[in-house]
């Protein structure tokens, strides 16, 4: 893919490096800029980019109100001036790999394994609008003018420096029932080389149980009264085991993507359902870098953040 130095009507909002751009679902920004270099302090190791949110939206209204919504709101990398075709493949891969962290679920894809937004949406849409109407032939206009099927995905971006970018990607889904899906889904990744980042990359290989000790201690302080309590019961016999990391463990911690970055440290979260009921809502962890500086890499990508 190629981005023309003028944004065009799909690119609904540019922020640079240190700035930020937000879509909550169901609420696309519609306010944008040109891009600006990066300065050679903030982004020392990968040339001038801009993070433009890229949008689509599908929706069938049945004459009173829109009943079936499909709208995907979604970052990509763009250069701030023209480059050459080698750094474009590079911007071009770290798309994707936004994309594969977003769009599963969402976006189909093509036999050549490309992202299909359109065929996708339209297919969303025609769906849900088929078995509406088949709904309301059952049980009548008056007992389903409640029914509006959505699927959203929008995100906020938690960093944008130092050769990083870490995103919190958040879609919804509803179909009917009590009430909606809403889901996190955290990427953090390198600049230009679009390397997904993992706990394991940043965390010292001896370190990975204490530090996963101290977050869960952290969830437990702060969200320990709306728990399962079989999760509760989980965490605490975690947090208190003595004994050496065992393989899987290793594993797990080391491959863990379900967190961001900001400037100042970790957030670590957990979806509904995942530890807690519904109505809990999502838990959410701030751990500072000060707070577990010799836990971490000092040759990892964020070392730049903790100068």
């Amino acid at each position: 893919m190629r981005f023309s130095p003028t944004l065009s009507a799909t690119l609904i909002c540019l922020a640079v490096a240190g700035a930020g751009c937000s879509a909550k679902p169901g609420n696309v920004p519609t306010s944008g800029g040109p891009a600006t270099p990066a300065s050679a302090k903030s982004a020392p190791s990968y040339e001038a980019v801009g993070l433009a949110t890229r949008a689509y939206h599908k929706v069938w209204n049945d004459g009173d109100q829109d009943r079936c919504l499909y709208e995907l709101s979604y970052p990509q990398l763009e250069p701030s001036y023209a480059q050459d075709e080698e750094a474009y493949a590079r911007w071009d891969r770290a798309n994707r790999v936004i994309m594969d962290a977003a769009f599963p679920g969402y976006v189909a894809t093509t036999t050549a394994n490309e992202y299909d937004i359109q065929a996708s949406g339209e297919r969303y849409v025609a769906e849900c609008k088929g078995e509406l109407e088949e709904i309301v032939k059952e049980l009548g206009e008056q007992d389903t003018e409640y029914m509006n099927y959505v699927q959203s995905l929008g995100y906020t971006t938690q960093l944008f420096q130092d050769g990083i970018v870490s995103l919190a990607l958040q879609s919804y889904s509803y179909t009917g029932g009590a009430h909606g899906l809403p889901w996190m889904t955290g990427l953090t990744m390198t600049l230009p080389e679009g390397d997904q980042l993992t706990l394991g990359d940043l965390v010292k290989e001896e370190s990975l149980k204490p530090f996963m000790q101290r977050v869960r201690r952290d969830l437990l302080a702060e969200w320990g009264d709306v728990l399962f309590e079989e999760a509760k019961t989980q965490l605490q016999g975690f947090v208190d085991d003595s004994s050496p990391i065992t393989a899987d463990q290793q594993a797990t911690f080391s491959q863990l993507e379900d967190f961001y970055l900001t400037q100042t440290g970790f957030v670590f979260f957990w979806n509904v359902y995942e530890i807690a009921p519904y109505a809990a809502g999502q838990q959410t962890i701030f751990l500072p870098f000060d707070d577990v500086r010799d836990f971490l890499k000092t040759d990892s990508p964020i070392a730049p953040l903790m100068r």
